[in-house]
């Protein structure tokens, strides 16, 4: 009885796939969870396949050799993703690193359509992103054009032997060693001159990078006692933060009371003050999506950010922030 549902499943799918569970449910006769079962013995056992891309919130299954008709059901993404979707088939290998950071997150959203390609030279290693239905022999070819051309070697030129005389040989010497004594005090008045500039230019360092400790003299040191603090708890807890790592508020907006703001904030260094875009966010969990559509905002703004959460980041989240988003700060407060 079961074999025979095995059987029929994979007859309507290499007819009608790619799929959704409720198609087999309807035409076998059976339940959701029965379907759910056999959907998913038939792709353990490597029969049928299942995208990431959602229709209703269920994937949709197919067989091997169905891949070309996923292309179908591209119109299910949202509109950025559509357009990197169409972006890849039209450019076939695309670098990572070329793309803007929308685009780059994008191809980690279109699994089905974007597969990752990692290319060792010498000792980098880039990441790119192939059209799926493009071999990785075609990809390679494609990705060997992208490449800069090795450098030949310069071939090593030999200088023949110039025929000079022992007389000519002391001559050349002597005179050597001469300008090479005239040239030494000079020297060594350029070398001290040097080190006495060096000298006075770290204590001058020092000096500014005190003076930026201290606070003295700097006009940003009151910049914003003129913030009206409004009446929301989470934004005193946020400007608590601030005071005690001394941060200062440029603005802010408020898109859900007690739970999202945004901040344009500066914080100062022993550099001076660094302007910085700062999401805080009143939530238990975030996950990838999350931390990426902060760091597109920021690069959006053009600032560097800081995530301040009440929350903890989902193992993926983490994931994504240690390798897509080295440059992002993130602190739980």
């Amino acid at each position: 009885m079961k074999e025979d549902k095995l059987s029929k499943a994979m007859s309507i799918i290499r007819a009608k796939g790619p799929v959704i569970p409720s198609q087999i449910n309807k035409e076998l006769e059976i339940d959701v969870l029965m379907g759910s079962a056999v959907l998913s013995e038939l792709v353990d056992k490597g029969q049928l396949k299942l995208t990431n891309v959602k229709i209703g919130g269920s994937p949709l299954y197919y067989a091997p050799g169905q891949e070309t008709r996923l292309q179908e059901f591209s119109k299910h993404l949202n509109s950025k993703d559509q357009e990197t979707f169409q972006m890849l088939k039209e450019r076939k290998v695309v670098k990572d690193k070329d793309l803007e950071p929308l685009r780059r997150v994008s191809l980690r959203q279109i699994k089905d359509f974007a597969k990752p390609l990692s290319v060792k030279i010498g000792d980098e290693q880039i990441l790119f992103w192939k059209w799926y239905l493009l071999s990785n022999e075609e990809a390679g070819k494609i990705i060997r054009g992208m490449l800069p051309a090795a450098q030949p070697k310069p071939r090593e030129v030999k200088p023949e032997p110039a025929q000079v005389n022992r007389e000519e040989n002391k001559t050349v010497r002597d005179k050597q060693e001469q300008e090479a004594t005239d040239k030494k005090p000079e020297q060594e008045k350029k070398e001290n001159k040097e080190e006495k500039l060096s000298e006075e230019d770290k204590n001058e360092i020092k000096r500014k990078e005190t003076q930026s400790r201290l606070g003295s003299d700097d006009p940003e040191k009151e910049e914003d006692s003129a913030i009206e603090i409004p009446d929301d708890k989470f934004f005193k807890k946020v400007k608590d933060y601030f005071d005690k790592n001394s941060i200062k508020i440029i603005d802010y907006k408020i898109n859900r009371k007690e739970s999202d703001i945004d901040f344009t904030v500066k914080i100062l260094s022993s550099v001076g003050s660094l302007t910085y875009f700062c999401k805080a966010k009143n939530k238990k969990k975030f996950n990838d999506g999350d931390i990426s559509s902060v760091f597109i905002e920021g690069q959006r703004k053009k600032l560097p950010v800081l995530l301040l959460m009440t929350g903890d980041l989902t193992k993926k989240a983490q994931d994504v922030l240690e390798s897509e988003f080295k440059n992002m700060y993130v602190k739980k407060i």
